[in-house]
């Protein structure tokens, strides 16, 4: 072979990998394509993702992490504080568990139980004779009720940190305070997801009912 034809070889082999290159190289609207279908998959991933955070019906989970309060949801509660450490299920399942916290200031654990007086309206001159568990309409489920359990958690006096470790068991968790003063909190807990039971018991406070609407209906 000649050195021109030699020559003209090399060069026409050089001009057809380059344009085998260029064919696999996107344009401006093949690369837009791509960058718009990783996108879709980020978002179908992170949606998978948190579809799948809540916990099933007796698995063991263990979740971390510090929050910040906001004003408290509940109605007649709108100048307290709270942080929702564990929140309420469509299934209405119960946690059970440990948490361990450290709040900026000190905090009550809370938890929600849905509250069901089997539809009953009950008299004035009942509650007065059984009292009346404080309850709240559930913001996320219209028509029910939560019965509210604050408990008070003794701390050292003069402490720097407010810490403690509680067991619980309800439908929710969190950290509540009644001052309106907002606080943060880092918090660890360990749980499990039970389907509870019903287990109402209302023959005295019916019987106490029928007796005063019978009352009532002959004044």
């Amino acid at each position: 072979m000649s050195f021109e034809k030699l020559t003209l070889f090399l060069i026409l082999s050089v001009i057809t990998a380059i344009l085998a290159a260029l064919a696999v190289v996107p344009n401006e609207n093949g690369i837009q394509d791509i960058v718009a279908q990783k996108s879709n998959e980020n978002e179908t991933n992170q949606t998978s993702t948190s579809t799948d955070k809540e916990p099933a019906i007796g698995e063991t989970f263990v979740w971390q992490g510090t929050v910040s309060s906001m004003p408290d949801p509940l109605q007649g509660h709108e100048s307290h504080q709270a942080t929702v450490l564990l929140p309420p299920r469509e299934d209405k399942a119960v946690y059970a568990g440990l948490l361990t916290f450290v709040a900026s200031k000190p905090v009550e654990a809370v938890t929600l139980h849905y509250y069901d007086t089997e539809g009953r309206d009950i008299p004035q001159e009942v509650l007065d004779e059984y009292g009346l568990v404080m309850n709240a309409p559930a913001p996320w489920s219209e028509g029910d009720s939560v019965a509210t359990a604050m408990m008070a958690l003794p701390y050292e006096d003069d402490t720097p940190t407010f810490s403690n470790n509680v067991p619980f068991v309800g439908n929710v968790l969190g950290l509540h305070t009644t001052d309106g003063e907002p606080f943060m909190a880092t918090y660890t807990v360990k749980a499990t997801v039970f389907e509870p039971e019903s287990k109402n018991n209302l023959d005295s406070l019916n019987t106490a009912i029928g007796v005063s609407e019978n009352t009532n209906s002959t004044d």
